[in-house]
């Protein structure tokens, strides 16, 4: 399963890059705020660009079980307290040293790039596929066939959340020409994704329906929005529901405009600018 969720936080990424532009200084994990309003630069870039380099160092030390021992003798260097990057550098390099990994491969770690570079990283996390493939498969099956696989009554009923998150992902993935309101409906008819209290899987949910332009489904989105506070999902799902035609658009500002005041005040000010209404 960790594989499905290190999938999920890197396509994260490539939404949150997409979004800034891949030479935007928000891109960056070490991101330079002194002209700039750390409120705009709020994104899953430091969660998930930061992840994946926690993956890439643990990598090249030989694993989980030795980067875990690494990361509780850095805890209990640091508890307490606040650390730089160049004091986890420092910190990192040293033990790793003492532990007896290769100069070599401690040098070619490329610090400045992982830390001061924009974009995605040169470098993705490898990752399990069975789990993956199968979810792929579906996926395609429904866009083709607009029903489930043959081997789905047996399979699909035991499948975790994290899959479901990236069977819905693979649909978010594809041709938005074939993704429509035919296809929604026999999903939803077969998962019943519409009424799942996973603020995960129903967040995803949403917006393929919003892909689909699928008007019958605004109040959905609409009921999710007011369900949920959290910036992650009220905001890219504004922004979708903004450019879901005249009837989508009407519906963003207005709901936004209703229920401004129960949102934090970061995300209003966020969402505000994202549907137009603040410059």
């Amino acid at each position: 399963m960790a594989s499905l969720k290190q999938r999920a936080g890197w396509n994260r990424l490539k939404d949150s890059v997409a979004l800034f532009g891949p030479e935007h200084d928000f891109t960056k994990l070490h991101v330079p705020l002194e002209d700039a309003d750390p409120d705009d630069a709020f994104s899953m870039v430091p969660y998930e660009k930061g992840a994946a380099f926690l993956l890439y160092l643990e990598s090249l030390v030989g694993g989980p079980t030795y980067f875990e021992r690494f990361l509780k003798a850095y805890v209990l260097r640091f508890q307490y307290g606040t650390v730089s990057w160049e004091q986890f550098r420092s910190f990192f390099t040293e033990y790793f040293r003492e532990h007896k990994i290769a100069a070599t491969t401690l040098d070619s770690i490329d610090w400045d790039k992982w830390v001061h570079g924009t974009g995605m990283p040169d470098w993705e996390p490898p990752l399990d596929s069975s789990l993956i493939d199968a979810v792929a498969q579906a996926a395609a099956h429904w866009i083709e066939n607009r029903s489930a696989p043959s081997w789905a009554s047996k399979r699909l009923s035991n499948w975790s959340a994290d899959q479901l998150i990236a069977f819905v992902e693979e649909l978010l993935n594809a041709d938005a020409d074939l993704i429509t309101g035919e296809l929604i409906d026999a999903v939803d008819e077969w998962y019943n994704f519409s009424s799942t209290r996973n603020s995960e899987i129903l967040f995803r949910w949403c917006l393929l329906c919003l892909r689909a332009r699928d008007e019958r489904r605004f109040g959905m989105v609409v009921r999710f929005l007011l369900e949920q506070g959290r910036m992650k999902f009220v905001r890219p799902l504004y922004r979708e529901l903004f450019q879901a035609g005249p009837k989508g658009r009407a519906t963003a500002i207005e709901t936004f405009q209703e229920n401004r005041a129960g949102y934090h005040a970061i995300a209003a000010k966020m969402i505000a600018r994202d549907l137009g209404l603040e410059e």
